[in-house]
């Protein structure tokens, strides 16, 4: 009778989203990585217009990542040098950086066939390895997964073994050997200003 009612209770408790942030941590890296990609999947095949199917994946894509930890990474140290509005907008432009890098990279392919591979730890990171299969080719996509308090969340993904975060980072670095901190964040506004006036037209 007690286990009927705790049946019962665990029950009610998932129906009211209780228990939500629970049965998200217990997922592994690969469950995590699989359920992103088969959203993307199902999108990617929907009939819907560009910009709803483009807001969709950058749902998913802002649920898998940690853009913030990526951010930080890819500009080292020099960010605490900065104010708290000049970090958060960095930070804010950098999430679309690597959003829309991660996008492209899979709306490249009209109907994206995922494999997944073991994971495999490296370091402080378990990585997932997955592969995007095309009639002709395949592509490896790898994403380093960290434990976060709601689950498990990419800190970086490798696209044939080039790090999207570590590719930014070398150009954010490279900039700021000539250029103050305010020049970066103003040549990253007019991309994203870019990027964003090209999903209008």
């Amino acid at each position: 009778m007690q286990a009927y009612a705790g049946r019962r209770l665990f029950a009610a408790l998932a129906m009211a989203g209780l228990l939500a942030p629970a049965v998200a941590a217990a997922a592994t890296p690969t469950q995590v990585v699989q359920g992103a990609l088969a959203r993307a999947r199902e999108i990617s095949a929907d009939d819907l217009d560009k910009e709803a199917k483009l807001d969709q994946l950058r749902g998913v894509a802002r649920e898998l990542f940690d853009t913030r930890a990526m951010g930080r990474r890819a500009i080292g140290p020099v960010l605490d040098e900065q104010g708290t509005a000049a970090q958060q907008e960095f930070l804010e432009l950098f999430d679309e950086f690597i959003v829309r890098a991660y996008l492209q990279k899979l709306l490249f392919f009209r109907d994206p066939r995922f494999r997944i591979g073991p994971e495999r730890k490296d370091g402080a990171y378990t990585v997932v390895n997955t592969w995007i299969d095309t009639p002709k080719d395949s592509f490896e996509v790898d994403y380093a997964m960290e434990p976060q308090p709601d689950g498990w969340r990419a800190n970086d993904v490798r696209v044939e073994g080039v790090s999207l975060g570590s590719n930014y980072g070398e150009q954010f670095r490279s900039l700021l050997r000539d250029h103050d901190f305010e020049y970066l964040l103003s040549k990253m506004r007019r991309k994203v200003d870019h990027f964003r006036g090209r999903d209008d037209s």
